[in-house]
């Protein structure tokens, strides 16, 4: 997968994200993936919580704007 060029050293991003393969392309271009596991899984990824509240925020204030 080609990705953009970022500096921001996270991706932050919903749970339908949640794939191995997706997971495992991002530190290849220096991104830590912080993505919350899907409901079920075996061994739920660790995330930062806090960020991801703040992610939440930001998106839900676009989405009341359109």
């Amino acid at each position: 997968m080609e990705l953009p060029v970022s500096n921001s050293g996270a991706m932050l991003a919903d749970w339908v994200y949640d794939s191995d393969s997706f997971r495992q392309d991002l530190p290849q271009h220096g991104i830590v993936p912080d993505i919350p596991s899907r409901k079920g899984q075996s061994a739920p990824q660790k995330i930062d919580w806090r960020r991801y509240r703040d992610r939440n925020g930001i998106e839900r204030i676009f989405n009341y704007r359109c």
